[in-house]
């Protein structure tokens, strides 16, 4: 009897050594298949294709820096939200897009009658952050706070603070972008298209800056 005892305690612990490292590996596994699947959802979403404007939020925080207790004082706040397509008095219809290219960004503009306003820029793609360094737009990064097959949003401020006297003002000018995924179509060759862009013309920044 205690031979046939040990002999199936034996087997029990036998079974025991031989089944738990199975089910380490098993479950070492099934983490590491779990961390390669999140990885790749992670990266299975690109920035790369046309992106159409759907609205553009522009918000002006305006106020200077108590020189005592060193806060922000914010005696002005200011916000303009752009819903596309937009009506220009030299643009009905107003639509822009951007396509996004290994290393390069097109910025497309276009009007009700057919006209076109084409640029490109030159950009670095570092996680979510996105920065240009060409054109007008070189040093300005925008970071992308949403991304999904059709959904994409991008975020950026602006400090346009300066310092009159002993007092240090505050002009700060943040921006949201929200863009939908996008078949439309166009020809790269810039010299095709005008060379003058309507919006920018008219932009709330562009004002913002003239008064200076």
């Amino acid at each position: 009897i205690l031979l046939i005892k040990s002999s199936f305690i034996m087997n029990r612990l036998f079974l025991v050594l031989l089944i738990f490292p199975l089910m380490f590996i098993s479950c070492e596994e099934e983490v590491d298949n779990q961390n390669n699947d999140d990885q790749n959802n992670n990266n299975s979403v690109s920035i790369l294709g046309t992106w159409r404007f759907v609205s553009e939020t522009i918000t002006d925080h305006v106020g200077y820096i108590d020189p005592v207790s060193g806060n922000e004082v914010i005696t002005q706040d200011y916000s303009e939200v752009y819903n596309y397509p937009l009506q220009d008095p030299d643009c009905e219809d107003l639509l822009d897009y951007y396509d996004f290219l290994d290393n390069t960004m097109f910025f497309i503009e276009t009007c009700g009658d057919g006209s076109m306003y084409i640029d490109s820029y030159n950009y670095t793609l570092i996680e979510n952050e996105l920065l240009f360094n060409s054109g007008d737009m070189s040093g300005l990064g925008l970071t992308i706070t949403e991304l999904t097959d059709n959904y994409l949003t991008l975020f950026s401020s602006n400090d346009m603070g300066y310092t009159e006297n002993d007092t240090t003002f505050i002009d700060r000018i943040s921006y949201l972008l929200v863009l939908v995924k996008s078949d439309f179509t166009y020809l790269e060759d810039q010299n095709s298209y005008n060379n003058k862009s309507v919006r920018r013309n008219h932009s709330f920044v562009n004002r913002k800056m003239s008064d200076r």
